[in-house]
């Protein structure tokens, strides 16, 4: 029995090689070489891959991410309904999301992003120092990446607020459900940080709405999905100053349109999805093991429930 891979051209080699160095003896393939259909038992996607794909082969018995992120898959209405849906939890797509996530709430809580703009038209304006202590964080998505990001925001000093569909426990933060929040705890928050799936309940959740809901000034830093922001109703915000900044690493479309405003907006930093990148050396054995639970029947680790989307 054989796993396929799907991926862009450029990274097959280091996933191919790290899976071999976990196991030599196991069967690669790299789509479009299938070889015979009735072969492939696991498969490892990446976006983009072309429609009906993964029902073409009788005796898949689990597709696996190549990232935390499952919604490219869940999307698929061709997916075989009882396919196991696979998502990789790694202590190092923590670790990388984290590091992004300081760099930039560090940057904005210090006013850089500020000081950034008032460059561009020469303005010389002293703002009123700020501190971590002095600032509120609120994390959305307190998954494994949220609750690890989360909790080593607090241990820095910031407030930090976190919002999840249910109570959980992480020290030194303030949980709650988005759902029940108030105006007064929304308006609280000075940067707001998505690491939420997509799902039914969090597509479009970035609206009008949401903002208008905000502390004047807010930021919002997007590390989950493009489809959660309403683009227009962003860039409304930060025109009317309901907003001050938005750090985008996730778009509608990737690659993000060369026409598209957002390239233009003052207000607005892009960075091409790279705030975690998985390390396929580092998630090799997880996957293989999966392979191996595949192969003989016992339970898969990391089973996505395909309702909730997570």
């Amino acid at each position: 029995m054989a796993i396929l891979i799907y991926h862009k051209e450029i990274y097959i080699h280091n996933w191919v090689k790290a899976l071999k160095g976990a196991d030599q003896t196991l069967d690669i393939r790299i789509y479009p070489e299938t070889g015979d259909v009735e072969d492939i038992l696991f498969g490892i996607t990446a976006a983009g891959y072309p429609e009906g794909l993964w029902r073409r082969f009788p005796n898949l018995k689990a597709l696996s991410s190549i990232g935390a992120g499952v919604s490219h898959i869940l999307e698929d209405a061709t997916l075989p309904p009882d396919l196991p849906v696979l998502k990789l939890v790694d202590k190092r797509l923590n670790q990388s999301m984290w590091e992004y996530i300081l760099a930039t709430v560090t940057y904005c809580s210090k006013h850089l992003h500020r000081y950034q703009m008032q460059q561009r038209e020469s303005v010389w304006k002293e703002l009123r120092p700020n501190s971590f202590d002095r600032t509120t964080v609120g994390v959305l998505g307190l998954g494994s990446i949220g609750s690890f990001v989360a909790q080593h925001l607090a241990t820095l000093g910031f407030v930090v607020k976190g919002f999840a569909n249910s109570h959980r426990e992480i020290g030194g933060v303030e949980v709650s459900k988005l759902s029940e929040a108030s105006d007064e705890i929304m308006a609280s928050v000075d940067i707001w940080i998505s690491i939420l799936p997509l799902t039914a309940q969090t597509e479009n959740i970035f609206d009008q709405h949401f903002f208008s809901r905000l502390k004047e000034g807010a930021v919002l830093i997007n590390v989950g999905r493009g489809h959660q922001v309403v683009d227009d109703d962003l860039i409304d915000a930060l025109d009317c100053g309901q907003l001050s900044y938005a750090y985008l690493d996730v778009f509608r479309e990737e690659p993000l349109p060369k026409s598209h405003p957002f390239w233009r907006h003052p207000q607005i930093s892009t960075t091409p999805h790279i705030a975690s990148i998985t390390s396929p050396r580092s998630v090799a054995e997880q996957i293989v093991t999966n392979y191996y639970h595949a192969l003989t029947g016992e339970p898969l680790d990391n089973v996505v429930d395909r309702v909730l989307g997570y």
